[in-house]
């Protein structure tokens, strides 16, 4: 129940609906091998404010570029990486590219807030961030008929794990990046300064 495992859990289950809506985006399936592959847990299993507020300002493919899982050891670990960039340069075709490109390029902030109905993919259009890209051609019900819905993991986590915890993890999902702004850095202890 505290409150570092919660958000760890929670960080575990948006990159896994993050990397379900790429690979559904992607038309993916999971006996593909072509495809993305979950990164390794020790991104989800660090808490750094930093680091964690640099990952919300990431476009969805560069979160994704990281090194894969350490158990898909017959895979290279920059698999991901280089499937992506073969995507965006057109090396590897995808059906529906700027879709696919748009959704690449959604910040993990703003899938997070689509994710948890704080905004629509309509909304997205309007910022700045996505004003230079081509969304004319962007199929923007794929994209929200991709997206596992918050719905289902709320209910999942209900079902799972009672009311009581439930009502703490909704609090933290809903103030995910704000749980990061006020987390105070770890204080050296006197014997690491020794």
């Amino acid at each position: 129940m505290s409150c570092d495992n919660i958000v760890k859990k929670i960080k575990s289950k948006l990159f896994k609906r993050i990397l379900h809506l790429l690979n559904k985006i992607l038309n993916k399936t999971k006996e593909d091998t072509k495809k993305l592959y979950k990164i390794d847990y020790s991104y989800i299993n660090q808490l750094k404010k930093e680091v964690d507020l640099g990952f919300l300002k990431m476009s969805l493919k560069d979160l994704f570029s990281h090194e894969i899982s350490q158990k898909y050891k017959s895979i290279s670990y920059d698999t991901n990486k280089v499937f992506i960039q073969k995507i965006i340069n057109k090396e590897e075709y995808v059906e529906d590219y700027d879709t696919v490109m748009f959704a690449f390029n959604m910040t993990f902030r703003d899938w997070l807030d689509v994710f948890t109905k704080k905004k629509s993919l309509e909304d997205l259009k309007d910022e700045e961030y996505y004003a230079d890209m081509q969304i004319n051609n962007v199929n923007f019900k794929k994209i929200q008929n991709c997206f596992e819905g918050i719905n289902s993991l709320l209910e999942d986590i209900l079902k799972n794990e009672g009311e009581n915890y439930f009502n703490i993890f909704t609090m933290y999902l809903y103030n995910y990046e704000k749980w990061f702004l006020i987390k105070s850095p770890r204080k050296k202890t006197s014997k690491s300064m020794e």
